[in-house]
């Protein structure tokens, strides 16, 4: 199967947040400064006013960072919202939006990013967004890498929302959400992650090593050498109907080419 990618820097990352808080107002500036400082870098997707609705947003979301003020209606204690994700579900950063000082010592002890208070300080927030920002390229960095070994995450469970397949370096181990995955193709004894916001990572692995984790969230086979993640897709042409080959559009205008035996079976999954 033939590939082409365009030449073109590689699209940024753009960063989903939710913003829990029980005020209204408070809510609703906090967006309209996210807006206003950091628009191409961070989207909310999302607000809640209550442990039930910021419970409901964050898993339906899957945010990459949740501002929470901790002072939330329906909670017998502050950091009760964060104690329903386990270790390995925690794939979001936190940063604390209070009216004072009073959650400190708690916030240190859940391990957020970033504690702001209210009123918010633009260069304070901006410089917590920037935070996270280094934080995730940094772990990416490290996996240029072909000796790199790579892990099927054992913590992974078949109902888990947002499953990472775990990159080993050296002693350290760094998370790959599969959601942000574009495709991955296998070349040989390798196996090329093609990953939003990042330079491809080349992995001396086959494929099939962990085929099963992204079979079972959200991607699928488009040939026996590459695996694309749909929610990636953005176009199929398959117009050329005399043409060997179809195309597949995936975010960052990236052109896939595959086979024209296999169109009826794309067409049906991109149908599910």
């Amino acid at each position: 199967m033939k590939q082409t990618i365009q030449k073109q820097p590689i699209p940024p990352y753009i960063f989903k947040a939710v913003i829990i808080d029980k005020s209204e107002d408070s809510r609703e500036r906090l967006q309209n400064l996210l807006q206003e400082l950091c628009c191409d870098e961070v989207q909310v997707r999302g607000t809640g006013e209550c442990y039930e609705s910021a419970l409901s947003v964050i898993r339906q979301q899957q945010p990459d960072i949740v501002f929470l003020n901790p002072d939330l209606p329906g909670c017998q204690k502050s950091f009760d919202i964060l104690h329903q994700f386990q270790a390995h579900e925690r794939n979001f950063a936190v940063i604390v939006i209070a009216n004072g000082l009073s959650f400190t010592l708690q916030a240190i002890k859940e391990g957020v990013t970033d504690y702001l208070v209210q009123p918010i300080d633009r260069d304070e927030l901006k410089e917590s967004i920037h935070k996270i920002i280094a934080n995730r390229k940094k772990k990416l960095v490290i996996t240029q890498s072909a000796n790199n070994s790579i892990l099927n995450d054992t913590a992974i469970d078949k109902n888990h929302s947002c499953p990472n397949i775990l990159l080993k370096c050296h002693s350290h181990h760094y998370p790959i959400r599969v959601k942000d995955i574009l495709y991955c193709q296998s070349i040989h004894k390798y196996t090329i992650l093609y990953i939003q916001g990042s330079e491809p990572i080349k992995i001396r692995k086959n494929l099939s090593e962990f085929e099963d984790v992204l079979l079972r969230n959200g991607c699928f086979r488009v040939s026996r050498s590459t695996i694309v993640n749909k929610n990636h897709i953005q176009h199929f042409d398959c117009s050329h109907t005399a043409s060997v080959y179809d195309r597949l559009l995936l975010t960052g205008n990236i052109t896939i080419e595959t086979p024209a035996k296999n169109r009826t079976a794309i067409l049906q999954v991109l149908k599910r």
